[in-house]
């Protein structure tokens, strides 16, 4: 009984270590490294900018992000409609501010992302390639997309994807907008980026 018992810990013990090698060493799509998460208050959108000034004044701080959600956590999701696609769909949505793809390390494959110099991208949208391939957009930049709401964006960037749910998961369509712009959700995530 012993030997058995210790047979099956030891190969507990060497299952489990393959799973936190592959967990450490998979690529995600996005730096995990070094990142400090806050959860804010619903009152955080008034005064978000004030806190991502002072955090960003320290010396040990590299980069600070302001957005409805983080890969891990939840999502909303809309009902979209696009420019040559006669069919409509939905997409999971976070709102980010221009910091965001500084900050989570996200690549970017084709265009631009968010700049506060211009002011059009209130109504951006940046989708990474799995939205890109399974709405079967040829050329997606500048390609006029709008929410069963109304709202109207025009697509700037696509981001190479990134794991923003479980590892084992199979990567779903996604799409950034810029956080100032009036649509999701107000900002419930500060994500610091601190200098090893």
């Amino acid at each position: 009984i012993q030997f058995s018992a210790s047979i099956f810990l030891i190969s507990g013990t060497l299952v489990v270590n393959r799973q936190l090698l592959f967990i450490r060493n998979s690529d995600i799509g996005f730096n995990r490294n070094n990142l400090l998460v806050v959860r804010t208050p619903t009152s955080f959108s008034e005064v978000s900018s004030a806190f991502k000034e002072e955090f960003s004044s320290h010396a040990g701080i590299e980069s600070v992000s302001i957005s409805s959600s983080l890969p891990g956590f939840g999502f909303n999701n809309l009902g979209f409609g696009a420019e040559g696609i006669d069919r409509s769909f939905t997409l999971n949505v976070i709102s980010c501010d221009p910091d965001y793809q500084q900050t989570l390390g996200l690549k970017l494959a084709e265009g631009r992302f968010f700049s506060a110099e211009y002011p059009t991208d209130s109504s951006g949208i940046i989708l990474n390639e799995t939205a890109v391939r399974i709405l079967g957009m040829n050329e997606p930049l500048g390609r006029k997309m709008n929410t069963y709401g109304g709202r109207n964006f025009r697509v700037i960037g696509i981001l190479h994807d990134f794991n923003y749910e479980s590892v084992r998961s199979e990567i779903r369509p996604i799409g950034l907008v810029y956080q100032n712009g009036v649509l999701v959700q107000p900002a419930e995530y500060l994500t610091i980026r601190f200098k090893p």
